[in-house]
């Protein structure tokens, strides 16, 4: 009797793949729990009811931030990060963060300051999510280690990087604090030499780590005297026209109660806390909605129905998002008449929007988004159809 063996996988591509799927799953419910607890946050609640929700949002969008980068880490590790260009807005990330760490910086009697000469998002040769994780990182850790009563965060557009005589634009971060940094911070030890062994934490670590793949300058400090100094990174920035062309979100329109007919809109997305947030929201604005957990329902359902618009989730199972929108567009529907197309997702990449766009749809934005703006950009698209 032979034994047949089976060929061996190594445990290594095991954890990357079950890493992933787990950071996907993570991300994917904490946006749809955001949503909630935006939605219940904005109704009347007592001043107890509102602590307790708002310390249950900072703690997910915590874990958001968290699993990001551990998914972001997993895929550099193993060769499979995409492209490194990608939107950065000062202003988005600073919200949440000045959400995370509102309780635990009153706690201690910290006050944070931040300023910025950037007036919208901007273009970066790196990726928005990692530099939001290192800016996350690094703000955590001053507030857990520092010994002051204040500390400033600044994010400007300069000619030339930090610490080094590059005549390229460059996005810089500077964040002056008291705080005791690792020694290596302190040092002018170029990126690529640093190791995770000179730092007594994983997190700052990570971040040295993610700033080497976005061709970041190493953080570095300045003692700047009487126990405050001064630590900067940064990025460069990405040449606009560049950038793919699609609509604003911002132009605001007239609340769909106001028209004659109810605009009528497919909402395609596997994960059901995600469709349960979005259904609320459009039900709660008079629109007619129907649901797609996948791209394949999606396509059946344009074939069958006249949609005036459809929100389309870019990662789906059986069929995803980029090719449902090129079906989509390719359909002959009765009237004629493609319907707009917003697609989504919690990858703020450029190449996720690029592929969005190139698939055919109006708009991309990403996870998680707040109900005011959504229905904007839904108001938006409609009314230029």
């Amino acid at each position: 009797m032979t034994s047949q063996t089976t060929p061996s996988v190594p445990v290594e591509s095991h954890i990357e793949r079950l890493t992933r799927e787990i950071t996907h799953d993570v991300r994917s419910q904490l946006t749809g729990s955001i949503g909630h607890l935006d939605i219940l946050l904005a109704s009347d609640l007592s001043e107890q009811q509102r602590s307790f929700l708002q310390s249950v949002k900072a703690s997910n969008l915590s874990l958001a931030y968290l699993f990001t980068g551990l998914g972001d880490l997993n895929r550099l590790a193993s060769g499979k990060l995409e492209s490194k260009e990608s939107i950065f807005s000062a202003q988005k990330i600073w919200g949440d963060l000045a959400f995370i760490l509102s309780e635990p910086s009153d706690e201690k009697g910290i006050s944070i300051k931040f300023d910025s000469d950037v007036p919208g998002p901007i273009p970066i040769t790196a990726s928005s999510r990692q530099i939001g994780f290192i800016i996350f990182q690094l703000l955590t850790y001053i507030v857990q280690n520092s010994g002051g009563s204040e500390f400033y965060v600044n994010v400007e557009t300069r000619k030339g990087a930090a610490g080094c005589d590059i005549d390229e634009p460059h996005l810089l971060f500077s964040i002056n604090c008291e705080v005791d940094w690792p020694a290596c911070f302190s040092q002018q030890i170029p990126l690529s030499d640093q190791s995770e062994k000179l730092l007594s934490d994983l997190g700052l670590a990570v971040c040295h780590t993610f700033l080497n793949y976005s061709n970041g300058i190493a953080l570095r400090v300045q003692e700047d005297g009487k126990d405050r100094s001064t630590l900067e990174f940064s990025v460069p920035i990405h040449d606009l026209d560049t950038r793919p062309k699609q609509s604003s979100p911002h132009k605001k329109t007239e609340p769909n109660i106001h028209k004659t007919q109810r605009s009528k809109i497919l909402l395609a997305d596997d994960d059901s806390i995600n469709r349960k947030f979005v259904s609320t929201i459009l039900i709660k604005h008079h629109f007619d909605i129907q649901i797609a957990s996948n791209g394949a329902e999606a396509s059946e359902l344009i074939e069958k129905e006249t949609f005036d618009l459809v929100i389309c989730d870019c990662s789906m199972p059986v069929m995803d998002g980029y090719e449902t929108v090129k079906k989509i567009k390719g359909l002959r529907l009765p009237d004629g008449k493609n319907p707009k197309i917003i697609m989504w997702t919690g990858n703020n990449s450029s190449n996720e929007q690029e592929k969005s766009m190139e698939s055919g749809a109006d708009i991309f934005i990403t996870k998680p988004v707040d109900a005011r703006k959504l229905i904007d950009v839904i108001n938006d698209q409609l009314s230029s159809s």
